[in-house]
Order: C-alpha cells, then sequence, then structure tokens
C-alpha cells in the first residue's frame, strides 16, 4: 500500500466509487465549508441525501452510513449516544457507506 505522505490527498480526489439502489456515486475528497481549507487535509464528501432525497430502483430512501438517525430508528444492537443510520435495523448493509433504509415509512409513496 502507498503511503499517503507519498500522495497526500487532493480536494477533487476519488475516495471510491459507491452503487446503492441502483444509482451510482463518486465520494470525492473536499470540504464542506471555506473555513476548512485552511485546517488541514481534504474529507470524503458524501452526496446531501437529506436535502436532495433519492430512491432505489425499488422505491426505498437512500441515506449515508452516517446520517442523523430519523424518528424509525430502531437500534441493530448496542448503540453510542450518537447513534448514525448504520446502526439501524433499517440500514440494509452495516458495512456499506451509502445504502437503502428499508423502513417502509420511508419509502417513496
Amino acid at each position: 500500500m502507498p503511503d499517503m505522505t507519498d500522495n497526500p490527498r487532493r480536494e477533487g480526489d476519488v475516495y471510491k466509487t459507491v452503487v446503492a439502489g441502483g444509482h451510482r456515486f463518486s465520494l470525492r475528497y473536499g470540504y464542506y465549508e471555506d473555513f476548512e481549507r485552511n485546517r488541514g487535509e481534504p474529507v470524503v464528501i458524501y452526496p446531501d441525501l437529506l436535502g436532495a432525497p433519492m430512491y432505489s430502483t425499488d422505491g426505498f430512501r437512500l441515506v449515508t452510513a452516517i446520517q442523523d438517525v430519523c424518528d424509525s430508528f430502531e437500534a441493530r444492537g448496542a448503540v453510542e449516544e450518537d447513534a448514525c443510520c448504520c446502526d439501524c435495523r433499517f440500514y440494509r448493509n452495516s458495512r456499506s457507506c451509502i445504502d437503502i433504509c428499508t423502513c417502509e415509512l420511508n419509502r417513496e409513496k
């Protein structure tokens, strides 16, 4: 594996490509706010699936693993105080950074 000091992350570099619910996402490094540029290396930028909801081909809502939980949250197991969607039993694949919420309340009407 290459040493990151030889190849530092730069804004716009692709972190990885994820396929979820029939959609393809290219996750890139960047900054959420302009003031963050002076604080260090860029971070992985996830799509804003709260502000711009997307649904799978069969109508389930796409969410990011790190998204704040909704009112339908049901813990998959023991959960820390700051639970995220990946901690919920409705989040299909807890190892994926973007996946679908299988809760019927979040399904496209």
